[in-house]
């Protein structure tokens, strides 16, 4: 969860930038995407929600000093719920 940026504390026109972050921020996402994709499909259980993100998510490289890694999968929320509310 490192390099997020998000509603700043200082104004609401504000944002600010966390380079990093750590699993205390990843629960609290998670559970806002499934309050989300239930949105899209309210009968969607946990398993189908899960299952559905790991096929819709996204694989990011990244370079860095001529090396080149790849971070995956990622979640992708708009290709999660077109994918659980087909013609969103």
């Amino acid at each position: 969860m490192d390099a997020r940026t998000t509603a700043g504390p200082t104004g609401p026109a504000d944002y600010a930038f966390y380079a990093v972050g750590g699993w205390s921020w990843s629960v609290p996402w998670i559970a806002g995407l499934y309050a989300l994709a239930c949105e899209a499909k309210p009968d969607l259980t946990p398993q189908e929600f899960w299952a559905t993100a790991l096929k819709t998510g996204r694989t990011v490289k990244v370079s860095l000093d001529k090396e080149t890694a790849e971070l995956g999968t990622i979640a992708d929320p708009l290709a999660l719920i077109q994918a659980l509310k087909p013609g969103f």
